[in-house]
């Protein structure tokens, strides 16, 4: 397999080392500041973050078993991991609710006061 140098180590840059490594290259991951320090520092790691409103939002429950069928959909579990995910889900779910989603968007919109 092939030697990989990826440069940075923000979302993008971790999330791309991890899948190269799962297919067997060898990867070295460099960054002039460190993990996170960059562009994930400020959006939490988030890739799209373009508002206050958080990903897990009512309704987000609902699409999840047609984002999991869809080829190119922005949801992607391996089959085989999905028994592991299932705690992360779970945590999801929580979070989906108005309760949850309104107080993470009050939280947000302090800090971008």
């Amino acid at each position: 397999m092939a030697r990989v140098i990826v440069a940075g180590a923000g979302i993008n840059g971790v999330s791309s080392a991890i899948w190269l490594q799962r297919a067997g290259h060898e990867v070295v991951l460099i960054d002039r500041e460190g993990p996170a320090s960059g562009t994930s520092y400020g959006n939490a790691g988030v890739l799209a973050a373009g508002s206050i409103i958080p990903i897990t939002t009512p309704g987000l429950l609902a699409k999840i078993p047609k984002m999991l069928l869809a080829p190119n959909a922005p949801l992607f579990v391996r089959w085989k991991y999905l028994p592991k995910a299932f705690p992360f889900f779970d945590k999801v779910s929580v979070l989906c609710k108005f309760k949850s989603c309104k107080a993470l968007c009050q939280g947000n919109v302090k800090i971008t006061l």
